[in-house]
């Protein structure tokens, strides 16, 4: 009986240590779950960073092959190259694709597996007042009471003086507003500095974003560049026309083998004319163009974007990380954004 008593004894202790240890794990799960799951994001954010940036090595190196650096146009291999640029396997746990949409003639969202012609777009830094009038306008959707103001605003916040357009900004106003901020009288860093000027607005910044840029020396890259960036800088509707008519070649299409480059300003004319003829007026607006120095063939700054698909190892696909990312013609990284 006593031997009887003493073991059932011996059993409740033992429990009470089971349920004390069990107790104890669980405080302790709780209290260092919160670190075993940053270090897992940490470990994550770090393979990520190496994944995304092997993906701007295989750009670079793509970029790095092109046998036509003096020109630059949609039909280069690093427009758009699938087998190059698409599910890159840098392990068994993290997989690479340096990819882009766009929309085609059709209206149908396309994926394209490759990089960007940064100076297809305006540059913010260099552009004419005409140039911004007709931005605002004809794609940020700007009333005509907006148009002229913002472009003089967007004028005076890059100039380095502090004198003051129509209906502009200057420091004065800047320093009036709450939260005041300066005027920046110097170049853009950042497109997004754009939301800070007078008068732009969300809803024009974010119809005008796909179009301008702050990288490149300021001219716009004909061979590259869309109807609506070639209609801002001053091209008639008719003479867009052409352009892409010479662009796309005998097949009717732009970015395949077929099409017809531009391969140095000295020739565009002739090219156009050539191929399908210009009338006088529109050879001297590209007289003009060419003569103010807002044209070019080639580029030296490219737009990409690295998204990487990581892996647990239980073989579960975690969010695609996105890196944004812009390097110029030397393999210089100008811009990165992860997210």
């Amino acid at each position: 009986m006593r031997s009887r008593c003493r073991r059932a004894s011996v059993l409740i202790v033992a429990l009470w240590c089971l349920f004390f240890l069990s107790g104890l794990a669980v405080a302790i799960y709780v209290r260092i779950a919160p670190q075993v799951r940053l270090v897992g994001h940490l470990r994550d954010k770090v393979k990520g960073y190496y994944a995304a940036k092997a993906g701007v090595r295989q750009a670079m190196f793509m970029m790095n092959a092109d046998v036509t650096q003096d020109y630059d146009a949609l039909n280069d291999i690093w427009v758009d190259n699938e087998e190059t640029l698409k599910d890159i396997e840098i392990s068994k746990e993290a997989s690479v694709s340096v990819k882009y949409e766009w929309t085609d003639e059709q209206g149908v969202l396309q994926t394209r597996y490759g990089l960007i012609d940064e100076e297809s777009k305006i540059n913010i830094n260099t552009a004419s007042l005409d140039t911004f009038e007709h931005l605002l306008e004809s794609i940020g959707q700007a009333t005509s009471s907006q148009v002229t103001d913002i472009a003089n605003a967007i004028l005076d916040w890059v100039d380095e003086d502090s004198d003051l357009r129509p209906n502009s900004a200057e420091e004065g106003y800047y320093a009036g507003l709450s939260p005041s901020y300066p005027c920046a009288n110097a170049k853009f860093a950042v497109p997004e500095e754009l939301l800070l000027v007078k008068g732009m607005t969300l809803e024009i910044f974010n119809k005008i974003r796909p179009f301008i840029t702050v990288y490149g020396s300021g001219r716009v890259n004909i061979n590259t560049a869309g109807e609506h960036v070639l209609e801002a800088i001053g091209l008639e509707r008719a003479l867009i026309d052409k352009v892409f008519r010479f662009r796309r070649g005998n097949d009717g299409q732009e970015g395949t083998a077929d099409d017809n480059v531009f391969q140095a300003m000295t020739s565009v004319i002739a090219s156009l004319n050539s191929a399908v003829g210009l009338s006088e007026p529109e050879t001297q607006q590209l007289n003009l163009l060419i003569a103010a120095e807002v044209l070019s063939v080639g580029s030296n700054y490219f737009y990409g974007e690295s998204w990487v698909q990581l892996l647990s190892s239980a073989g579960d696909s975690h969010m695609p990380l996105k890196v944004v990312f812009i390097f110029d013609r030397g393999k210089n990284i100008r811009f990165w954004r992860e997210g």
